[in-house]
């Protein structure tokens, strides 16, 4: 025997029942069990009612997306994560004349992309970069001896 109890359209209800067709509500499937030593347990669980006329329903779980702006790099993939889930940590995109600096929630880089973070909604991590300079160096040689090395920059 299974009790039903839901409520829907303001109406709360509850009864026991082998089967329940209710439209227009939710309804929770509530196993009552009584231990050896006198306890009673409650579990619920959700029940997807199925709309007239349809054979099944699908469950729609929110998927969101990750967008990551590589801020003139190799370009990076962005992710599908459901609801409740949290982004992977994307390869390094590459730039000439920059360093990776990290991943950032913000493009003022206020702070760090946290990637343990449940994603709630669309979203874009922003890659900060470091401007590398490198020098550039002339070497004079005579004779196959170096004589001199001068700063080009």
């Amino acid at each position: 025997m299974t009790m039903f109890w839901g409520f829907g359209g303001g109406t709360n209800y509850i009864g026991i029942a082998d089967s329940a067709t209710i439209s227009d509500t939710k309804l929770y499937d509530i196993t009552i069990s009584e231990s050896e030593n006198g306890t009673v347990s409650a579990t619920f669980k959700a029940v997807l009612l199925v709309p007239e006329g349809e054979s099944q329903v699908t469950p729609q779980i929110p998927a969101y997306s990750v967008s990551f702006d590589s801020n003139g790099g190799s370009e990076v993939a962005s992710q599908t994560v459901m609801s409740g889930g949290s982004a992977e940590i994307p390869s390094v995109p590459m730039k000439n004349g920059s360093e990776f600096m990290g991943w950032y929630s913000d493009s003022g880089f206020p702070a760090k992309y946290d990637f343990s973070s449940v994603v709630t909604e669309n979203i874009t991590v922003y890659t900060r970069r470091k401007v590398v300079r490198r020098r550039i160096y002339l070497c004079c040689f005579f004779s196959g001896r170096l004589l001199t090395i001068c700063p080009l920059r």
